[in-house]
């Protein structure tokens, strides 16, 4: 005897059943027709969540290819590539770091001169012309001292 807890059984002993249609009555007939369509529309809901799932994981995906196509442009127009190659060999950061020193130092002497230049056309255009000279002569005196 077949076990009536096994969804299986119990389908196959309906089948036996509703091929003897003489033996079954139509409201036998009518509940197998109502758990075939039962199954169907539980099938179709299923499938039709699994297809709402699907399509919010391809969005989610399309998503996140958008986000790294951003990044991508972000990087190669950022040129991040080349700052940590430059950044992965101390020598040469030191070397570029010392050049630009250099260049700093420089840029300052000039403009330091530059600076003193001025002021002293300035003086000298300021002060009658004996007087810079007596300027310098006075200068010199106290120094000597």
């Amino acid at each position: 005897m077949s076990n009536i807890n096994d969804p299986r059984s119990v389908l196959s002993a309906i089948e036996n059943l509703t091929s003897k249609r003489h033996v079954i009555s139509e409201a036998a007939l009518k509940a197998k027709e109502d758990l075939a369509n039962h199954r169907q529309e539980t099938h179709d809901n299923r499938q039709l969540e699994v297809d709402k799932r699907w399509d919010k994981k391809l969005a989610i995906i399309e998503e996140f290819n958008e986000s790294v196509t951003l990044l991508m442009s972000i990087f190669q127009n950022s040129q991040f590539d080349e700052l940590a190659l430059f950044a992965a060999n101390p020598a040469r950061v030191m070397i570029t770091n010392f050049m630009i020193g250099i260049l700093r130092g420089i840029g300052f002497a000039i403009g330091f001169l530059l600076i003193v230049l001025v002021a002293l056309i300035a003086i000298k255009q300021a002060l009658p012309a004996g007087s810079v000279s007596h300027a310098i002569h006075l200068l010199q005196n106290v120094s000597a001292q």
